[in-house]
């Protein structure tokens, strides 16, 4: 009676050890944002404010027009496609391959200044390949875009930038956040008074 038993439990103690098995080895898919698999047209890829844009390199923007009451025309994200291009709103097309992001800006800008007729146009860079970013431009020694991080001040982003420009006497600054452009007179008093956000475009001025 005995080994008549052992048999059944043998096999259920073998099947449970085989189903075991058989569920360690399936494959559980990590859930986060690097678990996405890159598509040829949309590479994952680096991004540094030194980084040379190319093929793949993807780019949120935001658009506004205007000045005093700026008017947003374009917000999305576009990938540098194989010719060095990135296909905005309606067709509209800029060259941004082979260069840096801060130059890539300027191209855009006059993409879409042609398109409105040569108004106040207005690129603001939210992030690159998911890497948020500033733009830091004006009187300093290297415009650039920048990364982005919480609890950058308005002096914090001039290291990055290589400092002022050094034929400037300006401590002014202006701050572009969502198109609205505020002025600043001194930098440095500004710190506290000004929490930087991605997309935002940090001016400094050359003689104020």
């Amino acid at each position: 009676m005995i080994r008549r038993l052992s048999l059944p439990l043998f096999l259920t103690a073998a099947f449970a050890f085989s189903s075991c098995s058989i569920i360690k080895s399936v494959p559980i898919p990590f859930v986060g944002g690097d678990s996405q698999s890159s598509s040829a047209s949309d590479p994952q890829l680096g991004f540094t404010q030194a980084t040379i844009l190319r093929a793949g390199h993807t780019l949120d923007l935001s658009v506004y027009e205007g000045l005093r009451s700026p008017n947003r025309i374009y917000r999305d994200s576009v990938v540098v496609d194989a010719n060095g291009l990135v296909t905005l709103a309606k067709g509209v097309k800029a060259k941004v391959g082979g260069l840096t992001a801060i130059a890539a800006v300027k191209n855009i800008e006059g993409a879409f200044r042609n398109r409105v007729g040569g108004g106040i146009v207005q690129v603001q860079v939210n992030s690159i390949e998911e890497v948020p970013t500033i733009t830091v431009d004006g009187a300093v020694k290297n415009p650039a875009v920048i990364q982005w991080f919480s609890g950058i001040s308005l002096s914090g982003v001039l290291p990055y930038v290589g400092g002022r420009d050094l034929k400037s006497s300006g401590r002014a600054v202006y701050v572009t956040h969502k198109g609205v452009r505020k002025f600043h007179a001194d930098t440095i008093g500004a710190n506290d008074a000004v929490e930087l956000e991605p997309g935002d475009v940090v001016h400094f001025s050359d003689d104020l």
